[in-house]
């Protein structure tokens, strides 16, 4: 699970399938932000997922940044197939076409890599067409915004099979594939197995030498990081940082006296206008504050 604690990473969603509505919010007035989100086919099938697809619908290229959604088909989750692991590239296509996105797939197991790396640079020039033409005041009428389908086997590169049963391409692959490595020799000799073919000594140097300290990156590994911090993704302030507590006034101020009577929704209406007024400016474009502030007024003018 790649969580919060993972630098560069602002949340995990996992079974409750929230990833990619919390990447929208992310996407909503950082117009210099493409958010990826990775949602794996099992979470695919969770309402709030399903749901936040329609994302799209609230972004405005002109003013926002983008969502870049990547969806993981490996096929199966804890205890069964998936929904869109039973789909094939034809349903696929036409789901995420009828979202109003544009798919494309990834699925080249001998060139995963490089096909992943092609995918993600298109994935990019099709998000920045779509925002140069909105910000250029020639916006594109429903844009097609990039999707990728990622389609591996389940543990892919992982065990092939455990005590005769098959483990890569099954749900026997989820979560721990491995469950007695701490006891069992030949488990772990297969954890060791599959952890080493990443190839962690072409890129950290064990035992350290005379130019690198023991553990530490090799100096070429290093010349790909940015020198620039606000483009490493672990030191980018939106994602240890993003967090804006809501500076609201006194609510006692807003109270309704002892024996009267008044509006529930117009008192609370009256409260959420300062706060549109007073403080939101300065966090989300003014826009934004005068059309909810315009908003709020008509709703209390229909209120009894």
């Amino acid at each position: 699970h790649i969580n919060a604690e993972t630098p560069g990473c602002i949340h995990e969603g996992g079974e409750l399938g929230y990833a990619l509505s919390v990447a929208f919010g992310v996407a909503l007035d950082n117009l210099h932000l493409v958010v990826t989100c990775v949602v794996g086919d099992g979470e695919a099938e969770t309402g709030p997922t399903a749901t936040a697809w329609h994302g799209y619908k609230f972004i405005d290229p002109a003013v926002s940044g983008a969502v870049l959604p990547i969806v993981h088909v490996n096929g199966f989750k804890i205890s069964n197939r998936t929904l869109y692991g039973c789909m094939d590239d034809k349903e696929l296509t036409a789901l995420f076409c009828g979202y109003g996105y544009q798919p494309r797939f990834v699925k080249d197991l001998a060139n995963i890599d490089r096909d992943l790396a092609a995918s993600m640079k298109w994935a990019v020039k099709e998000i920045a067409r779509i925002q140069q033409a909105a910000r250029s005041g020639k916006p594109t009428i429903k844009p097609r915004w990039p999707v990728i389908i990622l389609r591996t086997p389940k543990e892919f590169s992982g065990p092939k099979e455990l005590h005769g049963e098959c483990i890569e391409g099954s749900y026997r692959s989820h979560q721990v594939p491995l469950p007695n490595a701490k006891t069992d020799e030949m488990e772990l000799k297969m954890l060791e197995s599959w952890l080493g073919s990443d190839g962690p000594q072409e890129l950290f140097c064990i035992g350290g030498d005379e130019d690198t300290p023991d553990g530490a990156p090799y100096p070429n590994l290093l010349q790909i990081v940015p020198e620039d911090r606000n483009k490493r993704l672990g030191t980018k302030i939106e994602t240890y940082a993003a967090y804006q507590p809501l500076q609201v006034p006194a609510w006692a101020t807003f109270g309704v006296q002892k024996q009267s009577q008044a509006s529930c929704m117009k008192t609370v209406g009256a409260f959420l206008k300062h706060v549109v007024n007073e403080w939101l400016p300065s966090i989300f474009p003014s826009a934004v504050g005068l059309i909810c502030i315009r908003e709020i007024d008509e709703f209390q003018n229909i209120l009894p």
